[in-house]
């Protein structure tokens, strides 16, 4: 699944304030729920995002306003039919200011292309088809020989509920992880599509942990809502925590959540 960032062709105005839409957040996560198709989609109910509603279309877009210009986050959530409009109504309320959309899906494309958008495509995203992953053959037999070994050397991954009793002092040694990997990061987050660890949050979130003689490490399910039988992930690791035990702690998740 490639991505891709787009750029709107029509002018900038500058000094006119970004429209809020006045939608609430459990509409949100419903649309989200119904509609949402891209891996990015679950991290639009984070943030400081604002969102656009249309009464032709049922379903949003998600946005933020920074330096001046107004950027999508992913694709808009609504029936794929319906997205041309969407889009549509999204950039006549903008009123001509600079829109730019990023992470979004080729499914999508034609509908912002149809709005005047151009495109670069910016990468390609991993999609793990959870019934039909495996470690055999030959194209993961460095994963394989990676998993083996951290096997070898005791590395455990187990899921982790953070609201479940007595996981307050997992819960600390995660978000130490997270700000020591932070540090390396210049301590900012890309939160606008990765989101944030967010263990105080009541959410769809899953998170697995990896533990070692050698430190603790974090993967998360990313994508709650996800379509299609793909997931999401991301992961830290604290600067004692191998390459062996990332490889095992990924492969682990991929082959976990194929079970659930």
């Amino acid at each position: 699944m490639s991505q891709q960032i787009l750029e709107s062709i029509s002018p900038f105005v500058a000094g006119v304030p970004p429209v809020v839409s006045t939608v609430r957040k459990p509409n949100i996560e419903e649309l989200v729920k119904r509609f949402g198709a891209n891996s990015t989609s679950y991290v639009l109910l984070e943030g400081k995002k604002q969102y656009f509603t249309s009464s032709r279309v049922e379903g949003f877009i998600a946005y933020q306003l920074s330096a001046g210009v107004i950027v999508v986050g992913g694709d808009p959530v609504c029936e794929p039919n319906d997205a041309p409009v969407l889009i549509a109504d999204f950039l006549a309320t903008m009123k001509s200011r600079q829109v730019c959309a990023y992470q979004v899906s080729p499914e999508m494309l034609q509908a912002f292309r149809a709005n005047g958008f151009g495109d670069v495509q910016i990468g390609k995203e991993a999609v793990f088809d959870l019934k039909q992953f495996s470690l055999a053959g030959g194209a993961m037999e460095l994963v394989r020989a990676a998993t083996n070994k951290a096997r070898r050397e005791d590395v455990v991954v187990i899921e982790h509920e953070p609201f479940a009793v007595g996981a307050a002092q997992v819960n600390s040694e995660i978000e130490a992880v997270s700000a020591e990997w932070l540090v390396e990061k210049g301590n900012r987050e890309m939160g606008f599509l990765l989101g944030g660890l967010d263990l105080q949050k009541r959410t769809d979130k899953r998170y697995f942990i990896a533990r070692s003689g050698k430190g603790l490490g974090r993967i998360e399910g990313r994508d709650p809502w996800r379509k299609n039988g793909t997931e999401r992930e991301r992961h830290d690791n604290d600067q004692s925590e191998n390459h062996v035990a990332v490889a095992h702690r990924q492969s682990s998740l991929i082959c976990g959540l194929a079970t659930t």
